[in-house]
């Protein structure tokens, strides 16, 4: 949870980066943001673009179709969308918590956050917040 301001903070830059550019981007250092220092790595492709730390990932992803953080590897996401996704009937601006469906931890997570369970897939349990 104490890294839900880092998500809004990277959702609202890629904001104020469309209005000012007619577009996102996938270009963390266009942002009008300071990332967490000391990252292990960072990937730029023409579709995402994250940092990886001991803790997780922050970036943006899917063209972008949202941003994340993604936490304890791979067990828990917190995503913000920026265009609809139909596969979790996402819309524009919703808020997602993503959870591993053997992890007990942070399903309970998601749910204490004040998730709804939304759908499943074989990768993860979607909560909207």
């Amino acid at each position: 949870t104490k890294l839900i301001p880092l998500a809004t903070a990277l959702y609202d830059a890629e904001e104020r980066y469309r209005l000012a550019n007619g577009d996102y981007t996938t270009d963390l250092e266009s942002l009008d943001i300071s990332l967490p220092p000391n990252p292990i790595s960072c990937t730029r492709t023409a579709t995402r673009a994250h940092c990886t730390y001991d803790w997780g990932r922050a970036g943006v992803t899917d063209g972008p179709t949202n941003v994340h953080v993604l936490l304890a590897g791979n067990r828990i996401a917190y995503m913000r969308f920026f265009k609809p996704l139909a596969s979790i009937s996402a819309q524009k601006g919703d808020i997602f918590c993503f959870a591993k469906p053997d992890d007990n931890i942070a399903n309970k997570t998601c749910r204490s956050l004040g998730g709804t369970y939304v759908t499943s897939g074989s990768t993860w349990i979607y909560y909207r917040l």
